[in-house]
């Protein structure tokens, strides 16, 4: 058993007008964790009330299309054995079948709450960050004979908002009351050369109120999945299937419904259609593949992976789209022997054809690729990918099917001796239509030097430019109809990681992890889709003239048949987003299993001139901005056995 106390001061810039933010709020909790050991192979973790301001921040990150960022779990509760939770949609070796799509997402336990209160001029709002966890169970582990076994359930509680208005306060909620569970099994046979498995996630909400009724009362997901291998596991057949049901107010349907993951509400889609008055919504998803990984010069993979338009797993785990059927073929060649020059060379070709399930043919896509591992234990890589048929069923945030330009892009990177004190890399990647509709770059550097056992530094600095001509902006209700708003938007991104470990002796160590990040985005040449599915660019849009747009006081206005009167307006969607995330951990083992954590963490956001350079945004508003936001913590913790 191992209880905890934190101690946290919390310093920021104040606001003379804000009640809530005075410049410096101070916090003391406190918790419990707990380990038993069930058997050699099977331990029970208990945790209530945990913490985990000690873990590292997240990295920023913005994505222009709409689709939420996967993020990686960090904190030690929900990573340890979280293998045994695993439950992707559709791994493949080809991969380009989202990857990340998974039944379980430990990250939705504890997310920041979901609502928001209504509030009026003048009112000043304490929202909070996260929702605590009350308490959480996992049992966990594999046995001798082949059963791995994962069991995980959660409370985490209901979460208010604090609304002010002039000294009167209330009180809202904004996340209920929610029980999250998890129940993994699965049994090697066949001399551990198969297996079968299944997976089950509830996600249940108590007492939801009128502000928010647009969450699901419960969320159900479970699955089947399976394995065998054969002629010393050289070939194997693989697949799964699951099924997804959500319940909920009308209110909660319907936003599920409109929701970019499926946009039921698409002009066209004549297989989909938006019902008002649904309470549930049942859906599935599933994927097969057969596949040779084993000896030989040869491998290959082929398979299937589809999401019904009515999968939704965001509940308890993640999903990126749904409607979604796709084809992946994977070949790969590699030497078997070392020669003068490499140790080892594989080259790869895989292609990828996608539909929707109203028949829409939406990609095809062809990749070679190859990879070299050099004499000198270097590693290079280079690839290059085609796309002569590009569609989006959701560019437009729920108007018609788009058509997208032919592309081109090509990735490589190099990167050298692992095992030697200084390592070095570089790692590349482009893309271009073929009527340059769309071009993007992006390039990373990156440094490793450990000049000591016990002392690693690292660096990766990054730097990467978009430019494309259809960037959706707003669909915008006219009186000619819907206007489907895009520009041009002209991205720059740049962003450096700093990595420093040094243990001092087994039971000191420091860790720092920070990252500066800045991302302007300037739009121009604003027209509407005219013909999503023309084949020449210039026939899918109508470019607005000069005399057609005028910007006043940071808003748009567009005469589009310029007979002298406004038509819409829209904000201008210039954007320019900084921040600086660090954490500084030392950890000090006092005596074995009971530590000691003193933490500094920053955080530095701010908005600021698209028009200005990269360099000078972050000198402006890192270096000579107002006061970051500063986190102090000391967390103690002990262990003893019973």
């Amino acid at each position: 058993m191992q209880p905890y106390a934190i101690t946290k001061l919390e310093t920021y810039e104040a606001e003379q007008t804000n009640p809530f933010l005075t410049g410096q709020d101070e916090k003391f909790t406190a918790g419990l964790d707990a380990k038993i050991g069930i058997t050699n192979d099977l331990t029970l973790d208990l945790t209530i009330n945990p913490d985990f301001e000690q873990v590292e921040a997240d990295p920023s990150a913005i994505a222009l299309d709409g689709f939420q960022i996967f993020f990686e779990e960090k904190r030690p509760f929900f990573v340890e054995n979280k293998n045994i939770f695993d439950y992707r949609v559709s791994p493949s070796q080809a991969g380009n079948t989202f990857g990340f799509d998974n039944v379980f997402y430990s990250r939705r336990i504890g997310r920041s709450p979901q609502g928001f209160p209504q509030t009026e001029a003048g009112e000043f709002v304490d929202q909070p960050d996260n929702t605590a966890i009350l308490g959480a169970a996992k049992f966990s582990g594999k046995t001798k004979d082949g059963w791995s076994i994962g069991i995980l359930e959660s409370t985490t509680a209901r979460k208010y908002a604090t609304i002010d208005n002039s000294g009167e306060r209330r009180r809202e909620v904004v996340e209920p009351l929610t029980n999250y569970f998890a129940g993994r099994l699965q049994k090697d046979y066949n001399d551990r050369n198969s297996y079968i498995g299944g997976i089950f996630t509830a996600t249940n909400r108590e007492n939801l109120s009128k502000d928010l009724n647009f969450l699901h009362k419960s969320a159900y997901s479970g699955g089947f999945d399976f394995k065998h291998q054969w002629n010393e596991r050289n070939w194997y057949v693989a697949g799964n299937v699951l099924w997804s049901h959500v319940r909920g107010d009308t209110t909660a349907i319907i936003k599920t419904q409109k929701s970019i993951t499926h946009l039921f509400q698409r002009v066209g889609a004549k297989h989909l259609s938006l019902n008002p008055n649904r309470t549930s919504m049942s859906g599935t998803g599933g994927n097969i593949q057969l596949g040779k990984v084993g000896n030989g010069h040869w491998k290959f993979e082929t398979g299937f992976t589809w999401r019904s338009p009515e999968l939704e797993l965001n509940n308890v785990g993640f999903q990126r789209q749904a409607d979604d059927l796709r084809h992946y073929n994977w070949i790969g060649y590699q030497t078997l022997k070392p020669n003068n020059t490499f140790r080892k060379v594989g080259i790869n070709y895989n292609h990828w054809s996608v539909w929707d399930f109203g028949g829409n043919h939406n990609l095809l896509q062809f990749n070679t690729n190859s990879w070299q591992n050099c004499k000198n234990n270097w590693f290079t890589n280079v690839g290059f990918n085609y796309s002569p048929i590009q569609y989006s069923n959701f560019a437009l945030r729920g108007g018609p099917r788009l058509r997208l330009s032919p592309e081109i892009s090509f990735s490589n990177g190099i990167e050298t001796d692992s095992r030697k004190k200084l390592q070095l890399s570089i790692f590349q990647n482009g893309s271009k239509a073929l009527d340059n509709s769309n071009k993007s770059y992006s390039i990373e550097f990156g440094i490793s030097y450990q000049p000591l056992n016990a002392l690693r530094i690292s660096a990766f600095p990054e730097y990467s430019t978009v430019n494309n001509n259809l960037q959706y902006i707003n669909n915008i209700t006219t009186n000619n109809g819907i206007t489907y708003l895009n520009g041009t938007v002209e991205q720059k991104t740049m962003s450096m990681s700093l990595r420093l470990n040094y243990t001092i002796n087994p039971n000191l160590s420091i860790q720092y992890w920070g990252q500066p990040f800045i991302s302007n985005g300037r739009y121009s040449n604003f027209k509407e889709i005219i013909d999503p599915l023309a084949k020449s660019f210039e026939n899918r849009v109508t470019t607005y003239q000069n005399n057609q747009v005028t910007l006043n006081e940071d808003v748009y206005s567009v005469d589009s048949n310029m007979d002298g009167t406004v038509d819409f307006t829209f904000v201008n969607p210039n954007f320019s987003v900084i921040q600086f995330r660090s954490n500084l951990v030392l950890r000090w083992e006092y005596i074995p299993g009971s530590e000691i954590f003193l933490v500094w963490s920053q955080d530095v956001s701010r908005t600021g001139d698209p028009q200005h350079s990269l360099f000078n945004g972050l000198k402006d508003n890192i270096f000579n901005g107002e006061k970051p936001k500063n986190i102090f913590l000391l967390k103690a913790t002990y262990r003893f056995v019973l």
